[in-house]
């Protein structure tokens, strides 16, 4: 089995097919990252935003009805800091980096000067 496997890695990253199997790369890596959430804290930080914006869209709504602004800023502050507290546990579990073609073509990782 790891003949087979060695085999097939060799004709992947021939030379003739290097570039192919690098766009290949490429693409799975850049639809990984921008897929829905891969733990249960990214779920949940993604679905806390959606709930915030659909509350956010309800308050412009009642304000535009003629509701008391006063009151309704002390909801849209409230929404905005549940909003910001979400967003801040979705960015401490980062998607997984995006590999480049043009970083991976030049052969050198981590991308940057020579």
């Amino acid at each position: 089995m790891c003949q087979a496997l060695d085999r097939w890695i060799a004709r992947a990253f021939a030379p003739d097919r290097l570039s192919a199997t690098i766009e290949a790369l490429t693409h799975a890596s850049a639809a990984a990252s921008a897929a829905e959430p891969r733990t249960p804290e990214q779920a949940q930080a993604r679905q806390a935003i959606k709930e915030c914006e659909l509350r956010l869209a309800r308050y412009q709504a009642a304000l535009d009805a003629g509701a008391d602004p006063a009151v309704v800023s002390q909801w849209i502050n409230e929404a905005q800091r549940d909003n910001d507290a979400a967003q801040k546990k979705l960015d401490a579990h980062p998607a997984a980096p995006v590999i480049f073609f043009a970083v991976l073509q030049e052969g050198r990782w981590p991308p940057g000067p020579a």
